[in-house]
């Protein structure tokens, strides 16, 4: 199923909406389901230094999207379509230390070096 990324503008300032909790969205994405439409919200990540969040859905069209979103009050500033891997590797700091060899750093010279 095609999957698309939601952006939206948040920020603590008056004015601007609060975001709606995850089971809000859900809710509202089985409410589309139950009209014969899968729509399935995957993932929130909200990156507050940026003032935004992201929600990542699966769903059939960009629209079915939007009508998630308005059916919580969510109003989305940018609806693009995307491709994620969620079987990614475990990037961990964890992991990563266990299997990267602490010699082998990459040396990169600074500008003062190239002159």
């Amino acid at each position: 199923m095609p999957e698309f990324l939601a952006e939206v503008y948040v920020s603590d300032r008056p004015g601007v909406p609060t975001l709606p909790r995850v089971d809000d969205l859900s809710r509202a994405a089985a409410a589309v389901a139950a009209d014969g439409v899968a729509v399935h919200l995957i993932r929130q990540i909200h990156v507050p230094e940026e003032e935004t969040c992201f929600y990542l859905f699966e769903a059939p069209s960009e629209e079915l999207v939007l009508d998630v979103a308005a059916r919580c009050g969510l109003r989305i500033d940018n609806v693009v379509g995307a491709v994620s891997d969620l079987a990614a590797p475990d990037l961990s700091p964890s992991v990563l230390s266990s299997s990267v060899r602490h010699h082998d750093t990459i040396r990169v010279p600074s500008t003062q070096e190239e002159a």
